[in-house]
């Protein structure tokens, strides 16, 4: 079982076998399925000093509400065509995301804190890649 920092991190070696395969399996299969021009994202980026603020609200939410055995949890989601929300980029719409909600592991079972927003609004490449 895997106890501290340590025992998650991978090599780039590691990096680059998850995310070849990744691209030839998965994103392969969606893309398959869109339009040439337009293939669906592939990474998603935050800035660091807003996720670790992220990390610093639901570490005091949780504590706040007594919540003791708390996750981050990294949800796949896709954005519809349109309405979505005013503070997304439109480039995006149509894309698949990700988006972070805290859990709390409760009778062996992760319990979604509703207390808690989600984290979303990544930036997304493709479309939009530096």
């Amino acid at each position: 079982m895997m106890k501290t920092f340590e025992d998650y991190r991978i090599t780039i070696e590691q990096q680059e076998i998850l995310s070849e395969q990744y691209r030839q399996t998965n994103y392969a299969y969606i893309n398959a399925h869109r339009r040439i021009d337009d293939p669906d994202s592939l990474t998603y980026t935050y800035d660091l000093d807003i996720l670790l603020q992220y990390l610093n609200y639901v570490q005091r939410e949780s504590q706040r509400l007594g919540k003791d055995k708390v996750k981050i949890r990294i949800n796949m989601g896709k954005y519809p065509e349109n309405n979505f929300d005013s503070r997304l980029n439109p480039d995006f719409l149509n894309h698949q995301t990700i988006f972070l909600n805290a859990v709390n592991e409760e009778n062996q079972r992760e319990e979604i804190i509703t207390e808690i927003d989600a984290m979303d609004f990544a930036e997304l490449c493709p479309p939009r890649c530096r």
